[in-house]
């Protein structure tokens, strides 16, 4: 979470005016896009493992062993 007590996935959520999680899966390419590039320059330190691993799990991906590897995941699913 950041310091304002919100959760990574919630952060994105908001950003891409979504209710559910579902609907990050509903994003058009150039959303995905934007998304991309904004959690590019996001450290991976910012979130905890727990938090990169629910965002990969909205998105229809499986949990990684690590921060850098959940981020780097993040990146591809939404750049494709």
């Amino acid at each position: 979470m950041n310091n304002n007590g919100v959760s990574l996935l919630n952060v994105v959520m908001m950003q891409m005016k979504c209710t559910e999680e579902r609907e990050l899966n509903d994003l058009d390419k150039y959303q995905k896009k934007y998304l991309a590039k904004a959690i590019d320059g996001v450290r991976d330190d910012s979130a905890s493992l727990s938090e990169w691993n629910e965002l990969l799990c909205a998105l229809g991906s499986n949990p990684k062993q690590d921060c850098h590897n959940a981020k780097k995941s993040v990146i591809r699913i939404l750049s494709m």
